[in-house]
């Protein structure tokens, strides 16, 4: 293969496909936190809202789980939907995001059982940091390399860039309070999720009145 041809931008439809399919398993995975022994086994009413109560951080781990894989999937979506084509190398970067994101179902699980542990916390920090991190690399790289539409300007590029850079640095931060308080470090987590969801739908807001401002110039 030339080195011109491997620059050629090729179809996007199979790297969708499988990324989409990740993504459902994923999500999946993610409600099986939910299904302990304690649940399973109780054998009365009491034993049952016992089982329930327990439960409680598993479930807020799985609901911010649940949003974050979201906006992991929306913004993969989006980007992917700005990009003319793509080549080899982003194949393999989009691979490695993927690798990432399949690991959240674990280190979910993990915090939620687990949420007064320094271990639990920093090890879903740096899962979610990592994830959006190589989403960001795999957006750096297209726009690096004009992979995108040609009607996406700059300024909509490098603002991109900018926000997707929040996911980054507060759940590295996060991360790092968990070495000291694991449990504020949990209900961080929390306030990370819904600061991740206000800047996606913020953001793809943002690009529609932008978009419909251009079509009325």
């Amino acid at each position: 293969m030339s080195a011109e041809q491997a620059s050629t931008p090729i179809s996007k439809s199979r790297l969708e496909a499988l990324s989409d399919g990740l993504f459902a398993i994923v999500l999946t995975l993610l409600v099986f936190q939910l299904m302990t022994p304690l649940i399973l086994e109780a054998k009365s009413t009491a034993d049952l809202h016992a089982a329930l109560i327990e439960l409680w951080p598993r479930f807020v781990s799985f609901t911010i789980s649940f949003a974050i894989i979201s906006v992991y999937w929306v913004g993969h979506h989006s980007y992917y939907h700005a990009l003319r084509g793509i080549n080899e190398t982003q194949l393999w970067l989009n691979l490695f995001f993927l690798f990432f994101v399949s690991i959240i179902p674990f280190s979910s699980e993990l915090i939620g059982e687990h949420h007064n542990t320094r271990a639990a916390g920093i090890i879903y920090g740096l899962n979610l940091a990592t994830a959006s991190c190589a989403l960001r690399v795999n957006w750096w790289y297209a726009s690096s390399r004009q992979l995108v539409r040609t009607d996406i300007d700059r300024a909509t590029i490098q603002q991109i860039h900018k926000r997707g850079m929040f996911s980054v640095i507060s759940s590295l931060v996060v991360a790092a309070i968990a070495w000291f308080n694991p449990v504020v470090a949990f209900y961080l987590y929390v306030v990370n999720a819904f600061g991740y969801l206000v800047l996606q739908i913020y953001g793809q807001s943002l690009r529609r009145t932008e978009s419909s401002n251009q079509g009325i110039e």
